[in-house]
């Protein structure tokens, strides 16, 4: 077992007031080029120590703020795609959805009519549940029977669900239906392939009424829908978990699932192994949130190879969620590759992308104040 110990930077108030001073606009408005008004902001280097490393923060400000930024290329899985995203799909708060491209150093839009991926509906899914898709024997998998029966409210409503639902390739429906004495503290069951045998899994937060949240893993074996393996509860009654991605984080060729433990309180980056159909303990980091609380969205970090050595990397927010950081644990060993005080809370999906297409992983995603953020190394 492998414990390691939080190194947060510590935000610095005169290097935030110096990175909102230097920062420039580019406008997205509704026509087809969009021009820099300023320089890009290299942190490593305006700010110095204490404020960022490794990484070059463009910030993107439009007539209207941006609400939602997404891949335009999606993989339906419900965990973050490993395609890095060469288009983005921005929604504007007056409704106005644009691709936006960066060409020749350039950035582009253009509007579209509609989002570019329609969300598959099941109608006995809950109500803010999404349905995702597999790659195998599980077509699609989603949560259902809501139930009141929890009440910790931290997705924003009191409504869990009381099953799990899949649709197999025979096309037959497959449900896990849990006693009073659990929920699923969820909105989505992501799908993968976690042990490389052609056979989907599937990932989802399990809670005890009484113990708090844990990570299961389903498949579908000869009695249905089953589990597989799961991660101890916290051990206390309201108090969550939060998934991040799955991937060989440490390069030693088995598949772990990273999630943050406690996000509002605290946040522990944790890791665990997929193993001959069991979790085991594998890594754990504190001061780290992927989550704010009350809220629906629950993608406030990705996975993407971030330095090209081949193994992938995590992003996600620092507990207050105002500065992000890139780690890594490859060969076994922690590593904060880079991070960035951003100009407000982090609040939006964080989509890996590579807009300027040189083969090297970036980060887009928008904070509290509509503004779009585009991290490079």
């Amino acid at each position: 077992m492998r414990r390691l110990v939080s190194h947060e930077n510590a935000r610095n108030s005169a290097i935030f007031r110096q990175m909102n001073s230097n920062s420039f606009t580019l406008s997205l408005g509704r026509g087809n080029t969009v021009g820099f008004i300023g320089l890009f902001l290299t942190l490593w280097g305006v700010l110095g120590i204490g404020g960022a490393h490794g990484v070059e923060l463009v910030v993107i400000r439009g007539d209207q703020p941006t609400v939602a930024v997404a891949a335009a290329q999606t993989q339906n899985s419900g965990l973050p795609s490993t395609v890095l995203a060469q288009e983005l799909e921005i929604t504007s708060a007056d409704g106005i959805v644009s691709r936006l491209r960066f060409d020749s150093g350039r950035f582009t839009s253009f509007q579209v009519p509609s989002p570019i991926a329609e969300q598959t509906v099941r109608p006995d899914s809950l109500p803010d549940g999404e349905v995702t898709g597999g790659a195998n024997n599980i077509f699609e998998a989603w949560l259902t029977q809501p139930t009141d029966r929890y009440g910790h409210g931290i997705l924003g409503d009191t409504i869990e669900a009381g099953a799990l639902a899949v649709l197999g390739e025979d096309g037959r429906i497959s449900q896990h239906v849990l006693d009073r004495q659990w929920v699923f503290e969820d909105r989505k069951a992501r799908i993968a392939d976690l042990d490389g045998d052609g056979l989907d899994e599937v990932i989802v937060v399990r809670t005890n009424v009484n113990l708090g949240a844990a990570l299961a893993v389903f498949g579908l074996g000869r009695n249905g829908l089953e589990l597989l393996a799961e991660t101890p509860p916290i051990g206390t009654a309201r108090r969550w978990l939060n998934p991040v991605g799955v991937g060989d984080f440490d390069g030693d060729g088995v598949t772990e699932i990273a999630f943050v433990t406690t996000p509002h309180i605290g946040g522990f980056l944790t890791l665990y192994e997929y193993r001959s159909s069991q979790l085991v303990f594998d890594y754990v980091d504190s001061g780290y949130s992927n989550h704010a609380i009350g809220t629906r969205e629950q993608d406030l970090s990705t996975v993407l190879d971030w330095n090209g050595d081949g193994v992938m990397d995590l992003a996600l927010p620092s507990a207050d969620r105002q500065t992000m950081r890139i780690v890594s644990f490859a060969g076994g060993t922690f590593a904060e590759l880079a991070s960035s005080i951003l100009p407000a809370r982090l609040v939006g999906t964080v989509t890996a992308t590579d807009l300027d297409r040189d083969g090297t992983g970036e980060l887009a995603f928008i904070v509290e104040d509509g503004t779009l953020i585009w991290l490079r190394p």
